[in-house]
């Protein structure tokens, strides 16, 4: 299942003019709830960005939008929050050559396939509490813009409903700004610049912690209060 406004056999005459990021979401099944929040978000943010451009040229009023000349869209994938089909599901993208990829929100389901992964080189953002910190750079929420009765009520902030859609909207402008600071979209580029940037956001400010990699180029979204 592919949603959005491209498919795989126009996807080679659209990075012409669009950047490209494949998204993998639990969109049916169990956890459809998480992904269609995470996906109502990630269009949302494609929408500011192509109207407003990235974060780093949002206030410049002489912005066409967009980033780097071109507009942003995302090639969405169901991964059923199965922890072998999102396996398959990444590897799709991977052969599409997407500038690079939000996994789910799905834990199990991302704990596999970071087990699985080639090291392929394509920058990868995780949305997951339960990937291990220690073998993977982490952007982490910290000094939470939200009431201690909230966090209190749902446990972990981890747990509110509005947490998948948070992540999934913060990885699109940790990616957006990564690509605008690196001035181009390969994936040595992109990663690298990603290492080097933090954002303020109403949730809070994100932070970056490199820890010991063996993916070079994986990326996760973590709580912590």
């Amino acid at each position: 299942m592919a949603v959005g406004l491209i498919t795989a056999c126009n996807i080679g005459r659209r990075q012409d003019s669009y950047i490209l990021i494949g998204v993998l979401l639990p969109l049916t099944g169990e956890f459809s709830d998480n992904g269609l929040r995470a996906l109502n978000a990630l269009y949302l943010a494609r929408e500011e960005i192509n109207a407003r451009g990235s974060i780093l040229t949002a206030k410049d009023n002489d912005s066409a939008g967009g980033i780097l000349g071109r507009k942003l869209d995302i090639f969405v994938l169901n991964d059923r929050g199965d922890p072998e089909f999102i396996i398959e599901q990444y590897y799709r993208l991977v052969e599409l050559g997407v500038a690079a990829i939000i996994t789910s929100g799905c834990s199990g389901a991302s704990i596999a396939l970071v087990e699985e992964m080639d090291n392929d080189g394509t920058p990868v953002i995780v949305i997951s509490e339960t990937v291990k910190p220690n073998t993977t750079r982490s952007f982490y929420y910290s000094d939470f813009g939200v009431s201690n009765f909230v966090k209190d009520y749902f446990g972990s902030f981890a747990q509110m409903p509005m947490a998948d859609a948070a992540a999934a909207y913060t990885s699109i402008m940790l990616l957006t700004r990564a690509i605008e600071k690196a001035g181009k979209t390969s994936h040595a580029d992109i990663a690298a610049a990603l290492k080097s940037i933090e954002l303020d956001t109403a949730l809070g400010q994100i932070n970056y912690e490199e820890t010991e990699n063996t993916y070079n180029n994986l990326f996760v979204i973590q709580w912590r209060q």
